[in-house]
Order: structure tokens, then sequence, then C-alpha cells
């Protein structure tokens, strides 16, 4: 199996360069030089570019990808006519319900989630029937940490989060006995995670290189060890 290894991680801000030779990627603040990092560098490898990295909250990102203000980021599939989600994914994803330990069997069906006040990333989506739940309860911050701390402070009952993130933050902050994924989990959380572009990015003229790329790389399963080199560092 054909692999190229991941990426080394450029200076956030890169020196000056050529007009078009460097685009610019966002990622979480939680994660500035993290796995979807590594992923725009290896895209900016694969294309010839340099890649500036620009970390924001996720509603941000989409507005400044939408007016062009960044070039490419990465989110589960949504409808938005402004954004082009590059095909195919690169990747599927699994969020869950992370919970106090104490509370692990607290929350057991749907009718007990929606009346528990849950965590969210702004602009984020979790599963349709929550989402435009106007009864449910959701209380929404910018960053992974800033979930995981109200949750500490009972501020709120649970919230949603991808497992190998949560648990890597949850092990720097000293809190992996404390905070653990809920009992019950929702059904159909399992999504498609994509590179995203917009008509006002600088790679939007390189669209069909850039998914044939993504093609290659995820039937050479190279996003695979890239996550997997990833995690195993992160972990040692």
């Amino acid at each position: 199996m054909f692999f190229t290894p991941p990426v080394t991680l450029f200076a956030q801000d890169t020196a000056s360069h050529a007009e078009g030779c460097v685009v610019t990627a966002s990622v979480s603040p939680d994660f500035p030089k993290g796995l979807h990092a590594k992923y725009m560098r290896y895209l900016g490898q694969k294309l010839n570019l340099k890649v500036n990295i620009k970390p924001m909250p996720l509603a941000r990102r989409i507005k400044e990808l939408e007016k062009g203000t960044i070039d490419i980021i990465i989110l589960n599939y949504r409808e938005n006519p402004a954004l082009t989600f590059l095909q195919p994914a690169y990747s599927p994803i699994t969020e869950y319900l992370f919970v106090n330990h104490d509370d692990k069997d607290k929350i057991t069906n749907y009718r007990q989630l929606i009346n528990a006040a849950i965590g969210l990333n702004t602009g984020s989506e979790v599963f349709p029937i929550f989402d435009n739940d106007k009864a449910s309860k959701k209380i929404t911050v910018n960053t992974l940490e800033q979930k995981i701390l109200l949750l500490k402070h009972n501020r709120i009952d649970g919230f949603f989060h991808t497992n190998l993130s949560t648990k890597t933050v949850l092990q720097q902050m000293g809190l992996t006995e404390d905070i653990v994924k809920s009992t019950w989990q929702p059904q159909y959380l399992r999504k498609q995670s994509h590179f995203v572009i917009s008509p006002n990015s600088k790679l939007f003229h390189r669209k069909a290189e850039l998914e044939k790329i993504i093609e290659q790389g995820v039937a050479n399963g190279e996003f695979l060890e890239i996550r997997q080199v990833h995690y195993k560092a992160t972990n040692n």
C-alpha cells in the first residue's frame, strides 16, 4: 500500500510567498496543530502549496469560508448552497454524548436528552431530530474545553463531541476519570466529514484536482494512516 508520511507542520504564520502559492485553512482553536491541521498540510503538499493555519470557532470558520477570507475547512455534511463539499468524504465520524461519571446512567432516552442542558459548539449539528427540536436545551460555546468546563462545574448535563478528540483534551485536563461517555447514546450519530471550499476560495478552480487527491488518499488508506499516527503520538 502506497503511503505518503504525515506532513510536518509548517509554522502557522508562513513567510510571504508568490501570489497564489499560499492558501489559508482554518481548524478548531482546540487543536491548532491537531489532526485536521495535518490533513490540511497533506493536501498542501499534494498541491505544492504552502498552507497557513488560522484557528477559529466553527461558526466563524463557515462565515469566513463563504466570504473567501479562508480557503478550506473540514466540516460534516450539511445543506449550504454557499459551500462546496468535496467528494468523496475523507472519513466517517461519530460524535458521542459525554457526561459526568456519576451521571453516566442518568440519560436513558431521547425525551430525557431534550430535557437536559446539552453543550454544543456554535454552528455544529448533531442529528436532525435533535438539531431541529425547539424543546431541546442547547448551550452553545466556541470550544471543546469550554464544554468540558461547563460540564465539570455542572452548568450543563452533557455535551456532544468526537471520541478521540475529547479523550485527548480530557487527558490534558486530568479529567479522564471524571467525564465519560454516557451509557445511552442516540442513534444516527455517524456522519461523513468533508473538506469544504467555496466559490470564493483560491482553491475553487482546483476542485477536480482536490477531489482526485482525496479519492486517492481514501483508497490508499493515507488519511487513516495519518489519523493512526497522530493519535498514537498523542497518547504516548
